[in-house]
């Protein structure tokens, strides 16, 4: 930890800031706010989990797959996959090895992320990205698709598939087919979901450090990670929202 006077943030000097993200990111961020002079809580308050694949819809998107086959290679190809974060890459891996769905098969597709760390991973597991959300948001994602779309003068109407959370917004789907005026489809299946996670040594050193006033700063990363801490909360400690406005303590979170 760098000295204060060294600290180029010096607000966060000494500052006992919670993590309440699914690992291994919360490891990720608190290594970073230690170098710059803060002290870290990690207490994953959720966790992501694989969702079991269904046997028609396995069935349904092999076909699909098939037929996009006849499009290897070819630059005016209309099968897409869409892809919007990270996890989206390593969950619809872990659900195409739960299918027994062969990996391969999506390389004959052309390939939309958002976000370089998905753009990495999704090259790294052979798939072809031709298309970077610009901005990275549902917006983003449907301004940039559509225009490369049209850019391409593709006879073929577009096929989509996209692998998503659970807690993924429809928005999405709402702007491609308000984009191709419904002309085609969005499909779209849920490979993972966020839960919240067990209660632990770590949950409970933040229910402790918050019901003492001890706690500076709690980041809040998405809603599911306040409705569990809600589910965590014991009976028998002062009431939560009280102990959340308490004067000393910060909450952030990151979107609305």
């Amino acid at each position: 930890m760098p000295e204060h006077g060294a600290s180029p943030y010096p607000h966060l000097y000494n500052r006992l800031i919670a993590i309440t993200r699914p690992e291994p990111f919360a490891t990720v961020l608190a290594s970073h706010l230690h170098s710059l002079g803060a002290k870290t809580l990690v207490a994953p308050l959720t966790q992501l989990s694989l969702l079991a694949p269904d046997p028609e819809d396995v069935r349904v998107l092999h076909g699909w797959l098939i037929g996009a086959q006849k499009y290897l290679n070819q630059a005016q190809n209309p099968y897409w996959i869409i892809l919007t974060s990270p996890n989206a890459v390593r969950f619809t891996q872990q659900w195409f090895e739960s299918a027994k769905l062969d990996w391969s098969l999506l390389k004959a597709c052309q390939v939309a992320v958002q976000g370089p760390g998905t753009k990495r991973l999704a090259q790294q597991a052979g798939l072809n990205v031709v298309v970077e959300a610009n901005p990275h948001s549902s917006e983003g994602m449907a301004q940039t698709l559509l225009r490369y779309i049209r850019q391409s003068g593709s006879p073929h109407p577009p096929y989509f598939q996209w692998f998503r959370s659970a807690l993924a917004p429809a928005k999405l789907i709402e702007l491609i087919d308000q984009g191709l005026n419904k002309q085609t489809g969005i499909s779209h299946r849920a490979v993972y979901d966020t839960v919240p996670a067990p209660a632990s040594p770590a949950t409970d050193g933040l229910i402790e450090v918050l019901g003492n006033h001890q706690l500076d700063t709690l980041l809040f990363m998405s809603p599911s990670a306040v409705h569990a801490l809600t589910k965590l909360w014991p009976s028998s400690a002062p009431d939560l929202a009280q102990t959340l406005s308490h004067a000393k303590l910060v909450v952030a979170s990151v979107g609305p």
